[in-house]
């Protein structure tokens, strides 16, 4: 939390992250582009994961129209859609998570296991046209076990 300026914000508001699970950080590690990313940008993909709106249970999700959009911490959104009854998230890039557990209360939130690390679009356009970020999957996995 230190490390990526959350800590004051977590205390004031209601929050849910969206924390990938070790398995998915492990994926996103294999890949030297995602892992490069990941290294990049720390802070702003950590933030990618969390949502300061609402703290949101998968009851509350689930009752949202499909598509609907999660503004972040980080500036830009992911949408929660549902298939088959189960929530997924497809974020910025277009690839798609599934919620593993769900409902982690926490003091001030929830956490959300979900099985990929997000991404979201490069906004400043830079090389690689999908040269996009990668959420810091290990960062949320901390700032969530740490608040549990």
């Amino acid at each position: 939390m230190k490390r990526a300026n959350l800590e004051d914000n977590l205390e004031k508001k209601p929050w849910t992250v969206f924390a990938p699970n070790d398995r998915a950080v492990d994926k996103a590690n294999d890949n030297p582009l995602k892992a490069a990313l990941l290294a990049l940008d720390e802070n702003g993909v950590t933030k990618y994961h969390l949502s300061d709106i609402a703290a949101w249970s998968s009851a509350e999700l689930s009752v949202f129209e499909d598509n609907f959009s999660v503004k972040t911490f980080q500036g830009d959104e992911f949408l929660i859609d549902k298939k088959d009854g189960e929530l997924e998230i497809k974020d910025g890039v277009g690839e798609t998570a599934g919620f593993k557990e769900v409902d982690i209360l926490t003091c001030q939130g929830y956490v959300h296991v979900i099985d990929k690390v997000l991404f979201y679009d490069d906004a400043d356009g830079s090389d690689g046209a999908r040269a996009t970020t990668i959420g810091l999957a290990a960062g949320a996995v901390a700032l969530g076990a740490a608040l549990l």
